[in-house]
């Protein structure tokens, strides 16, 4: 999801539920507050506990076959959306108000739906490495490590539960009915497509709440990369429109999402995310939650030449261990991704025709306090906002 999609006006929301590219079922309703952002409505944790949609369900398919429709958060009960449910020290990014909502001062975690955390003071958008959850399914009264997860997306304490499938949501200006029924999604054909999952605050190991929303948006698929080193060997694509084919489309081609555990296991995992598109002569077009750690050495560029083919990029000039570089931030520039300097006197320059990495160095016009984290392209060059420095970096490439 782009910046503009997220800070979108949008009237009507729909949720869908997919699984390995097939829609199984879906509900829409009309926002209550028309005209408002998701931007807007997910950002009021405080007083938050909306009560987001009214009339219910406009349209729904809903099949009474539905896998594991007793348990979903969705499809499970009726009712409005609600969003940023907090109560007690827990909270949910998304639920139905069918189902148990708690009271302000019911610490039960009871209210289950998408995004949730529970352990922290969610109003104040507070979260935990131990108990956030991308969702939980409908079940009894449970309290901590009790409570089921859907899925292997879940904090340290809680324990892994079936998927049943990636949920979906679109926004749209004007009611629409959606071609579901089983086909081959094509819910991205008739309205913008925003998210499948929405952690209710930031993971301390991954990106910031707007980057994972980048990163997740559609339903994933996987692809073989023949050659390459686990885990490095699985292309996670996202598609709009035909994610179980991994199909290259006109807005995206697709993305890359992976962990990659170092000596330490899961306290340094490197996450790294790559967008293109062929809308663009240079082919990359943004690169999201850009991190490029010392112990990653691999990436891999999806190029439009729709074959699916991705190349893999090697990365060993990034050195290893103590004094390693580390990149926070990168933005496309012509055919390039300038990679923000967030511990390092280089700046990365990730060249995509030549499938080459190498780094400038800048250790001369770099003062101590020079700590960057985030890039943005502005004409030939790129600003790098400041993370632990006094100043704003402007670095343009001659390349």
């Amino acid at each position: 999801m782009s910046a503009e999609v997220w800070q979108r006006k949008a009237s009507f929301i729909a949720i869908a539920r997919h699984n390995n590219g097939i829609c199984e079922a879906v509900k829409a309703w009309a926002l209550a507050e028309e005209g408002h952002s998701l931007s807007k409505y997910f950002q009021n944790y405080d007083p938050g506990r909306i009560t987001a949609t009214h009339g219910g369900p406009y349209f729904e398919y809903n099949p009474p076959t539905l896998s594991g429709k007793t348990v979903d958060p969705i499809f499970g009960v009726g009712g409005e959306l609600v969003f940023n449910w907090w109560y007690g020290n827990n909270g949910v990014r998304i639920a139905l108000d069918g189902g148990h909502l708690s009271c302000e001062e019911c610490n039960d975690d009871g209210t289950h739906g998408l995004g949730g955390e529970f352990g922290a003071n969610t109003r104040a958008g507070e979260g935990t490495d131990m108990w956030w959850h991308d969702a939980t399914p409908l079940q009894e009264r449970c309290l901590a490590e009790s409570c089921r997860a859907l899925g292997t997306d879940h904090g340290t304490r809680l324990q892994d539960g079936p998927a049943g499938g990636q949920w979906a949501i679109y926004i749209t200006e004007t009611p629409t009915e959606f071609p579901c029924q089983g086909n081959q999604s094509e819910l991205g054909q008739v309205l913008m497509p925003v998210m499948s999952q929405i952690p209710f605050v930031p993971r301390s190991d991954a990106f910031d709440m707007q980057t994972t929303l980048t990163t997740t948006q559609w339903t994933l698929c996987s692809c073989e990369v023949p050659g390459a080193p686990p885990p490095l060997n699985t292309w996670v694509c996202n598609d709009p429109v035909k994610s179980g084919r991994c199909q290259a489309e006109e807005v995206c081609l697709g993305s890359g999402l992976w962990q990659y555990p170092g000596p330490n296991n899961m306290s340094d995992i490197c996450k790294v995310a790559v967008y293109v598109s062929n809308t663009s002569d240079a082919c990359l077009v943004e690169m999201k939650g850009m991190r490029a750690v010392e112990r990653f050495s691999a990436t891999s560029i999806h190029v439009p030449d729709f074959n699916l083919t991705p190349v893999l990029t090697d990365w060993e000039p990034l050195p290893r261990g103590a004094g390693a570089h580390l990149f926070d931030g990168g933005a496309a520039v012509g055919g390039t991704v300038i990679l923000a300097p967030r511990d390092a006197d280089v700046v990365g320059v990730l060249d995509v025709p030549s499938e080459r990495f190498y780094m400038v160095d800048i250790s001369a016009t770099l003062s101590s306090a020079g700590k960057f984290g985030g890039a943005a392209a502005v004409g030939s060059k790129v600003v790098f906002a400041p993370f632990d420095a006094h100043v704003v970096g402007v670095f343009e490439s001659k390349t």
